[in-house]
């Protein structure tokens, strides 16, 4: 009750009673604050501070360490990356080298195939030249012989019967 009266007789402007201004009243509270805590909790804040100190230092200190860390891990990587790029030059030059290789192997093998097909096309023309040749001569001997035989068949006459004893037999004498 007391602090009720108080308060009511500071509202008229009486005396001692509670400051309603919130800036005036912050400040004050604000240096009484900083005032106790500065002198009660000196160590304790100190030790909290030192502590929290300690723990960035120790963060501070991994960080800077895996930094390193990662640098190391970063230069090996990149010179397996240069290797691997190396690498991968060497084996399209390769590469390139075989496809030649083998394109010239196929052209080889397409000439000698080529030229196979032409020896055995040539073969097969001579010897299809000689299969009609030899039909062509069969024929001729067939109309030889059936001209023959028709040309026996109407008969020979004496005068030409004894002329062709006479020449078969000049024939065998002069051998």
């Amino acid at each position: 009750m007391n602090l009720l009266l108080l308060a009511t007789e500071a509202a008229e402007g009486h005396g001692f009673g509670i400051n309603t201004d919130i800036f005036e009243t912050n400040v004050v509270n604000l240096l009484i604050v900083l005032a106790l805590l500065v002198y009660a909790g000196r160590g304790f804040i100190g030790n909290i501070l030192s502590s929290r100190l300690k723990t960035i230092e120790s963060a501070l200190n991994e960080a800077e360490q895996r930094q390193q860390e990662a640098a190391g891990l970063l230069a090996k990587q990149q010179e397996s990356l240069a290797q691997a790029q190396a690498e991968c030059v060497r084996i399209r030059q390769q590469a390139e080298i075989d496809a030649q290789k083998a394109g010239e192997a196929i052209l080889a093998t397409i000439d000698e195939d080529i030229a196979k097909l032409r020896a055995a096309a040539d073969a097969e023309i001579a010897t299809e030249q000689e299969r009609i040749i030899l039909q062509l001569r069969q024929q001729v001997a067939q109309k030889a012989l059936t001209k023959v035989n028709q040309y026996f068949d109407q008969g020979l006459s004496d005068d030409v019967q004894r002329e062709l004893v006479e020449r078969s037999i000049a024939m065998l004498s002069a051998k």
